[in-house]
C-alpha cells in the first residue's frame, strides 16, 4: 500500500495548494529536509514512510503553487465588449442540434479601439452552423489544432439559482463564453503526425459505422466505441440522462476493460502464455486511447491497465488500488486543474466503486455460485459473464452516486436497475462495433455479420433505456448537498474496504469472462445460436405484411412521411429539419438489415422539408427522386441536387397529371403544381409545392406539403379529385392555409397536422382547430408533436389507427 498512499498524499498536497499560498523556497528547504531524514532513517534501519510521506505533500503543494497564471485576466478585462479573439481549437467542435459548440485556447484579443492584447485561457463559444450548409461538412465543423477567429461580445458565464455554472465552465478550466460569434477558421492545424492519422483514422471508423448500421445505432456505437457523441439523436441521450446511465456512453474504464480483456484472450489464445507477447495488448490498449481521443477517463483507465500488464509481465501480482492512486497522481500532476474537473472526479469515483465495492461483491458471489456452477465448466463461465457486468454496472454506480447528486442536484431511481440490465450487452457491442467499422473500410457488405449483431445489442441497450425513461418520477430534485456529506460517504466506503478482504486483481473478472466456453461442440456454439436465432426471428417481423403503411413521423417542426407499401417497397416523402431526427425515425421503421428506398419524395425546397433529406439520400441506396419544381433554387438545394447527381440517382419533376404506379395496386398522382407556376404570392416555393393523392384499394391519401389557401382554391376551381381519408393538413396547420371550401372538398375522416412540440411558430393555429371542427363531417385531428407518431394501416377496404394507441386528437 506505500504507492497508494504517497500517490494520495501527492494528490492532496495538489489539491490543498489552492488554499495553502506557501512561498516555494520554503517548500523546497521543507522538501530537503524530510528527505535527507527519511534517507537516515532508512540508513538505520529505522522507519521511513513518515518523512516520504511529508515529502510526497510538499511535492505536491510545489507542483499546485507553480500553475502558470495568465499574462492578463481575460474575462476581467474583455467582457461585455466587442473583441475579435483569435486562438487555438483545443477539441473538435461538438455539434448539438444547429448549433455547434468551440473550445478555443485565447492567444490574442483586439478591442474595437485597434489595440491587440496577448491573453490566455479558454473560452467557449456557441456557434451557428449557417443553415444552408450541407448536413455532410458540419461536422467536424472545426478540428482541433484549427486556428480561429472569433469576432463577437466576451460574457462571464453566469451563475443560475439552482446551477452555478460558472463554477461548472471554471472547473474545466473554462474563463469566458461567446454567443453565435461571426466565426472563421484561418488555417488548419497541423498536430504531430501521429495524432493527426489517428484523427482521420477515428472519422473514418465513424463513417464506417454510419453505412453500416441504421440510426440511433450508428451514432450509439459510435458513441461506445469512438467517443464520437455528437450525432446522438436528442431524445436519446435525455433518456440515458433521466435514467442515469449515462455513463455508458462516455468511454470509461469499463470499456477499456473489455477492450483489454480480449486483446489478453486474443494473445494467449495465440501465443500461450508467454509474457513477452503482452506488449501486444499494451500496444493495442494505448492505440484505441488515442483513437478515443485521450480523454481522462480514457488516460486514467489506460494507466492502470498499463500498470497491471506491466506488472504480470515482471511476474509481479498487483491490486487495483496502487494503479488507480498513481494514475490519479500523474494526471493531476500534469495538469492540477483535473482536481476541480467534475468529469475527472466521477470517472475516478466509478473506478474507485469497482476496486472499493466490486472486487468484495464479486469474491462473495464467487464463493457462492462455485458450489452449483463450477468456474471451470461452460455454465459456471457463462455465469460470471453476466455476474461481471452486472457487479461492475452497481459498483461503478455507488461509486458516482453522491457526486452526481451534489453537482447536479439529482438522482435517479432507475439508474442501478437499468444499468444492471444493460451492461451486459456492452462488451458484444463493442466488439461486435469494432469488427463492423474496420470490416467497414473495406466495404459495407463485408462488415454485414457483425453490423447484424451490432444492430441486436445496441436495440436491447436502447430499449432497456428507454422502458426505464417512460416510468413516472424517477428523477428526484435533491438541492444543494453539503460537501461534509460527500466525504462522509466515501470515508466510510474506504474503511469499509480496509476492513473487508479483497486481493483480487481489477480487470481479473473481466479478463476471465472473455475466454472461450470449453465443453462440447454445443456448448461452445450456444450462444451463437441464440444470436442467430434472435436476429432472424427480428428479421422475420420486419418482413412486409401485405399492408400498406404510411407514418407521419415525428421530426420537430418540419414535414417526414415513411410509406411502406404492400409489396415491401418504400417511400419517403420529405426529410423534415434535423437529420438526425429524421435518420433515428427512419432507423426505427426500416429493416435493420435494409439501407435502400425505392422513391424519395421532396415536395419543395424548404429546410424543414429538404433538411434531413440530403442525409437520407446520401446514407441510403435510393432508386428514384420525385421533386417538385424550384421557382428560386437554395444553396441548400443545389447542394441536393450534387449529392442526387455524384450518386447517379434518378430524378423525376412533377407536374400535375404525373402518376406513379406501383405492382400491389397502390398509387401516387400528383395534382399541383401545374406547368404554369404560381406568381407573385406571398411564398412562391410553398404555394408550387408538391400536392399527391395517394389511392389503394378503397382508401386514399392526401399530402398536401406547405400550399397556402390560394394553392387550395386553385385546386378547389380545377375540380382535383381532392376527396381522401386522411388528410396532411397544409402548412402545419398554420392560418394561411385549411380554407373552409379545401376542407369540404377533401373530407377527411382523419386530418394529421405535422407541428413540433412549443414550436416557435405557434402551429397548429387556432383559427385552423376551429375550422376542422366546424366542418359538417368532422375529423379526428391528430398532431405529430403531440402524439408522436402517427401510424396508418390500411388493406384497402379498412382504415386502422396503429399509433399512438390512445389518441389525444380532437375527436368528432
Amino acid at each position: 500500500m506505500v504507492v497508494t498512499t504517497l500517490a494520495g498524499i501527492f494528490t492532496a498536497g495538489l489539491y490543498l495548494s489552492s488554499s495553502w499560498q506557501l512561498p516555494s523556497i520554503a517548500l523546497a528547504l521543507l522538501l530537503l529536509g524530510s528527505l535527507g531524514v527519511g534517507f537516515l532513517l532508512h540508513a538505520r534501519g529505522r522507519a521511513w514512510l513518515g518523512p516520504l510521506a511529508l515529502a510526497a505533500l510538499l511535492v505536491g503543494l510545489m507542483r499546485g503553487s507553480i500553475i502558470p497564471l495568465p499574462e492578463q485576466p481575460l474575462v476581467s478585462t474583455f467582457k461585455e465588449q466587442p473583441v475579435t479573439l483569435e486562438g487555438e481549437a483545443v477539441q473538435d467542435a461538438e455539434s448539438l442540434g444547429a448549433a455547434v459548440y468551440l473550445r478555443v485556447a485565447a492567444q490574442r484579443v483586439t478591442t474595437a479601439q485597434g489595440r491587440t492584447h496577448q491573453v490566455y485561457g479558454v473560452v467557449m463559444a456557441t456557434l451557428q452552423v449557417p443553415p444552408d450548409l450541407p448536413e455532410s461538412l458540419r461536422e467536424p465543423y472545426v478540428r482541433r489544432g484549427d486556428q480561429v477567429r472569433l469576432q463577437g461580445v466576451i460574457e462571464e458565464p453566469p451563475a443560475f439559482a439552482d446551477f452555478d455554472y460558472r463554477d461548472f465552465l471554471l472547473r474545466q478550466g473554462i474563463y469566458g463564453i461567446m454567443w453565435y460569434p461571426e466565426a472563421k477558421v484561418l488555417s488548419e492545424g497541423r498536430p504531430f503526425l501521429l495524432l493527426r492519422w489517428l484523427d482521420e483514422l477515428r472519422y473514418r471508423l465513424g463513417h464506417s459505422l454510419v453505412r453500416a448500421l441504421p440510426e440511433p445505432h450508428a451514432s450509439l456505437s459510435q458513441a461506445l466505441l469512438l467517443g464520437l457523441r455528437r450525432g446522438l439523436p436528442t431524445d436519446l441521450r435525455q433518456q440515458f440522462i433521466e435514467t442515469g446511465t449515462s455513463h455508458l456512453l462516455a468511454i470509461s474504464g469499463l470499456h477499456v476493460g473489455v477492450l483489454l480483456g480480449v486483446l489478453l484472450a486474443a494473445t494467449r489464445a495465440l501465443f500461450g502464455g508467454r509474457r513477452r507477447f503482452l506488449l501486444i495488448p499494451l500496444v493495442g490498449l494505448w492505440s484505441y486511447a488515442f483513437l478515443a481521443g485521450l480523454a481522462p477517463p480514457v488516460m486514467r483507465a489506460s494507466i492502470m491497465g498499463s500498470m497491471l500488464l506491466l506488472a504480470t509481465l515482471l511476474g509481479r501480482q498487483t491490486r487495483a488500488l496502487p494503479p488507480l492512486a498513481l494514475a490519479a497522481a500523474l494526471m493531476a500532476g500534469l495538469s492540477p486543474a483535473l482536481l476541480h474537473d467534475v468529469s475527472f472526479q466521477l470517472s475516478f469515483a466509478a473506478m474507485a466503486g469497482l476496486v472499493l465495492v466490486g472486487q468484495p461483491m464479486e469474491e462473495w458471489w464467487d464463493r457462492r455460485a462455485s458450489s452449483w456452477a463450477p468456474s471451470d465448466g461452460w455454465r459456471g463461465r457463462t455465469l460470471r459473464l453476466v455476474s461481471s457486468s452486472l457487479v461492475a454496472g452497481l459498483a461503478a454506480t455507488i461509486g458516482t452516486l453522491p457526486l452526481i447528486a451534489f453537482y447536479f442536484h439529482r438522482v435517479s431511481l432507475v439508474s442501478i436497475p437499468a444499468t444492471l440490465l444493460a451492461l451486459p450487452v456492452l462488451a458484444l457491442s463493442l466488439i461486435a462495433g469494432a469488427m463492423t467499422a474496420f470490416l467497414g473500410l473495406i466495404h459495407s457488405s463485408v462488415a454485414l455479420l457483425p453490423a447484424w449483431t451490432t444492430w441486436a445489442a445496441l436495440s436491447y441497450m436502447t430499449g432497456v433505456i428507454g422502458a426505464f425513461s417512460r416510468l413516472p418520477g424517477i428523477l428526484i430534485n435533491l438541492g444543494d448537498l453539503a460537501p461534509s456529506l460527500v466525504w462522509g460517504y466515501y470515508i466510510t466506503l474506504l474503511l469499509l474496504f480496509l476492513v473487508l478482504p479483497s486481493i483480487r486483481p481489477w480487470l481479473r473478472s473481466t479478463v476471465e469472462s472473455l475466454r472461450v466456453l470449453p465443453g462440447g461442440s454445443f456448448r461452445r456454439t450456444a450462444p451463437a445460436l441464440a444470436l442467430a436465432a434472435l436476429l432472424l426471428w427480428a428479421a422475420y417481423f420486419s418482413l412486409p405484411d401485405g399492408r400498406l403503411h404510411v407514418i407521419f413521423l415525428d421530426v420537430g417542426q418540419g414535414d417526414a412521411i415513411f410509406v411502406r407499401l404492400p409489396s415491401g417497397q418504400q417511400v419517403v416523402i420529405d426529410g423534415g429539419p434535423d437529420p438526425r431526427s429524421t435518420l433515428s425515425a427512419l432507423g426505427r421503421r426500416l429493416p435493420f438489415w435494409d439501407r435502400s428506398v425505392d422513391v424519395l419524395v421532396l415536395t419543395h425546397q424548404h429546410s424543414d422539408h429538404l433538411g434531413g433529406l440530403i442525409e437520407v439520400a446520401e446514407r441510403y441506396q435510393v432508386g428514384l427522386v420525385v421533386e417538385a419544381p424550384s421557382p428560386a433554387p437554395s444553396p441548400q438545394l443545389v447542394e441536393w441536387h450534387r449529392i442526387l447527381s455524384e450518386r447517379g440517382i434518378r430524378t423525376l419533376e412533377a407536374h400535375e397529371g404525373l402518376t406513379l404506379r406501383f405492382p400491389d395496386g397502390v398509387t401516387m398522382q400528383s395534382l399541383h403544381p401545374t406547368i404554369a407556376l404560381l406568381e407573385g404570392t406571398p411564398s412562391d416555393v410553398d404555394n408550387n409545392s408538391l400536392v399527391l393523392r395517394m389511392e389503394y384499394g378503397s382508401t386514399s391519401f392526401l399530402f398536401t406539403a406547405d400550399i397556402y389557401s390560394l394553392a387550395e382554391e386553385s385546386l378547389v376551381a380545377r375540380q382535383a379529385p381532392l376527396k381522401a381519408h386522411v388528410l396532411k393538413v397544409p402548412h402545419h396547420g398554420s392560418a394561411s392555409a385549411s380554407s373552409r371550401s379545401f376542407l369540404e372538398s377533401v373530407s377527411p375522416t382523419l386530418a394529421v397536422i405535422t407541428a413540433g412540440k412549443d414550436n416557435l411558430h405557434g402551429f397548429p393555429h387556432p383559427k385552423t382547430l376551429s375550422t376542422l371542427k366546424e366542418l359538417s363531417h368532422p375529423p379526428l385531428v391528430l398532431i405529430t408533436g403531440r402524439d408522436g407518431d402517427i401510424h396508418l394501416i390500411s388493406d384497402g377496404k379498412k382504415l386502422l389507427l396503429k399509433e399512438p394507441r390512445q389518441p389525444g386528437g380532437l375527436s368528432p
